[in-house]
């Protein structure tokens, strides 16, 4: 059996879709009390923050099936999607424990898992980050493999998702089209070659970008993953409340993608377009292709981060220069609160 076949479904499949997840906070909010818990309900934070004799700590989780051929490539994509939270707050990892699942009728020392995990330690190590312990589950219906990560904030205060303005620019460092790729791979048979620069796009760590952004003072960040870049950037513009227009003509895609006319689209592609549609306003006819790129889940994204206009050429600069691929896909408006305008 092929790797990516250790899951029925890869990537961020089986992650709760954003409607059901805001109706279970709102529920609990409502039997609940707390200005923190309040924030999280309501914010949708891509981390959480607590403050410790006055130093500010950030802690994420996450859990991802097998998407990559290889094993040493799903390990250390893995550690990059699940930093890419602590990166989008502006944080610096410090540790963090794994959660691995072994399915039924596989040993948790098996190759696969060991090959896994090794790359993913070796991945943590390049981006300086401890792994402390973790948890394993056996007999299980999918392979998967998480982290529980905490890092410090190394600016004044988290990037977060509440201080979008109208003029803003809209970024996002990395192309779109990881889910293209992967069911590709899935479904089509086919190689890893083919989308390699989709492979090396996930592998490549946000750290350098976030640091980038806390330097050049930008306050609202998020990273674009299991909601879709749409279902991402309504998250801000909600928290902000704020309206925002997108250039459907500049989205960014890796290359090697092009030629795919009719790709397949996740299982979160249909929530993550039930999520943000009462919010679409277009005028643009959509084909399939970007459609996957805006409501597809990514793995290991880009951040997708606000800029003062004056401040863009510099800091797009400063992203290419480390290696990145920023790209201005839209603006910050006024209008009614989480309004998405799509347009040519």
């Amino acid at each position: 059996m092929r790797f990516i076949d250790l899951a029925a479904h890869g990537g961020c499949s089986k992650k709760g879709a954003a409607t059901e997840v805001r109706d279970l906070l709102a529920a609990v909010r409502a039997a609940s009390s707390g200005k923190q818990f309040d924030s999280i309900s309501t914010n949708f934070p891509d981390c959480g923050v607590y403050v410790v004799n006055g130093q500010t700590f950030l802690s994420t989780v996450d859990i991802v099936l097998p998407m990559a051929l290889s094993p040493s490539d799903f390990g250390k994509i893995t550690v990059s999607h699940v930093l890419g939270d602590l990166y989008a707050s502006g944080g610096l990892p410090l540790f963090a424990l794994c959660i691995l699942g072994v399915p039924s009728g596989m040993s948790a020392s098996s190759p696969h898992a060991v090959e896994v995990m090794t790359a993913a330690v070796e991945k943590l190590s390049s981006e300086n980050v401890l792994l402390v312990g973790g948890h394993t589950m056996t007999e299980q219906q999918d392979f998967y493999l998480g982290f529980a990560a905490v890092g410090r904030l190394i600016g004044d205060a988290p990037l977060g998702q509440t201080k979008a303005k109208p003029g803003d620019v809209l970024i996002l460092t990395k192309p779109l089209g990881t889910s293209i790729a992967t069911l590709r791979w899935k479904l089509e048979d086919a190689i890893a070659a083919e989308h390699r620069d989709v492979i090396e796009g996930m592998l490549q760590s946000n750290r350098v970008a976030s640091n980038i952004l806390v330097a050049s003072n930008v306050q609202t960040c998020t990273d674009v993953t299991g909601y879709g870049l749409l279902g991402h950037l309504y998250n801000i513009l909600k928290a902000s409340s704020v309206a925002a227009t997108i250039a459907v003509s500049r989205l960014p895609f890796y290359q090697s993608l092009a030629g795919v006319l009719n790709p397949d689209h996740s299982r979160l592609a249909i929530s993550n377009f039930d999520y943000v549609r009462p919010h679409l306003k277009r005028s643009v006819q959509l084909n399939s292709f970007q459609e996957a790129l805006l409501f597809d889940s990514q793995v290991s994204g880009g951040l997708l981060f606000c800029a003062h206009p004056n401040d863009v050429a510099k800091i797009c600069r400063q992203l290419q220069d480390a290696g990145f691929s920023p790209s201005r896909i839209g603006e910050v408006r006024d209008g009614v609160t989480g309004e998405i305008e799509l347009v040519e």
